[in-house]
């Protein structure tokens, strides 16, 4: 169980499951009948599937671990609001984002009685429940819950925490739906901040780097989002080298070597992003063929 648990941190699915599945059946030999062991297998195995985004099973794994806890725990019980929350992500990837509302609210009704020695979880919970609102474009929902998220984290933990970096881009993408941009890039900045100092090679510091981007390109401030994605594009050079995002953050790049008219860095970076998705996508793809059509543009506009 704990080299199963281990895998999924370092993003070996597959391993994962192998490893988890002759947990359970080992837990299923010494545990007779239902047991919170079994359960708990049940739940990282559906975090696996849900990575691998076979929602089907990883759906099914929930509601079995789920249903196993609520007749082995008292149903205020916080054990319970694990579960509850691990099935409400699945509801949510699998786009029954109202169900996955009512579980969310459930796991922080839960919670909120079992303070606070349940703090850290009653924020994960707000989080979740926050990017459900977000989904559902509720906005206001979605700020109100998130900023309730965001001061309960910051009453406990450290200033330069993660969980605190990813609130504050989480509110600040929602701020940023509903049309405050200032306010959403006072808050990535924030985040960024964080981030760097703690996860400078990390996919979630490249993901507020993009973020941040994306807002500098849509204002015209072209220059800006160069310079956050030749940072972005050094973490993945590290971090993913060989992936769709790298290829689709070589394009960003020709985008703007294109709009600042640097012709040969934007031809330079459009192959790469072609290189890049050759090996990713399958022939023909979409994506190849948007990436030659940039390129050559890139090459007729130089000539």
């Amino acid at each position: 169980y704990n080299l199963g648990v281990c895998l999924i941190d370092v993003g070996d699915h597959v391993g994962a499951i192998g490893m988890l599945e002759q947990s359970l059946t080992i837990r299923r030999q010494l545990r007779q009948g239902e047991h919170v062991d079994v359960a708990i297998v049940l739940r990282e195995m559906s975090r696996c599937y849900l990575c691998c985004e076979d929602l089907s099973r990883a759906t099914r794994l929930a509601e079995e671990a789920l249903s196993i806890v609520r007749k082995t725990h008292d149903p205020y019980h916080p054990t319970v609001a694990m579960f509850v929350g691990q099935l409400g992500s699945c509801c949510k990837s699998a786009g029954d984002v109202d169900k996955a509302i009512r579980l969310h609210k459930q796991r922080v009704k839960i919670l909120r009685g079992n303070q606070p020695e349940s703090r850290e979880d009653l924020g994960e919970a707000l989080y979740d429940l926050g990017l459900c609102y977000d989904s559902k474009n509720m906005l206001g929902k979605a700020i109100t819950t998130l900023e309730e998220c965001l001061t309960l984290q910051r009453s406990f933990l450290p200033k330069l925490h993660p969980s605190v970096a990813t609130s504050l881009y989480g509110l600040g993408s929602v701020y940023d739906k509903a049309g405050d941009v200032h306010k959403a890039m006072k808050l990535c900045r924030e985040s960024l901040s964080i981030l760097e100092r703690i996860l400078p090679v990390h996919v979630n510091t490249a993901k507020v780097l993009d973020f941040m981007a994306c807002c500098f390109a849509r204002q015209g401030q072209v220059s800006e989002s160069l310079q956050l994605l030749l940072r972005l594009r050094d973490i993945l050079a590290k971090v993913s080298p060989l992936s769709e995002n790298m290829g689709t953050v070589c394009w960003k790049l020709g985008a703007c070597y294109m709009k600042l008219s640097r012709r040969r860095e934007a031809e330079e970076a459009f192959t790469e992003a072609v290189r890049i998705r050759k090996v990713v996508y399958p022939p023909g793809h979409s994506s190849i063929t948007y990436g030659q059509f940039a390129m050559y543009t890139s090459e007729m506009r130089a000539l």
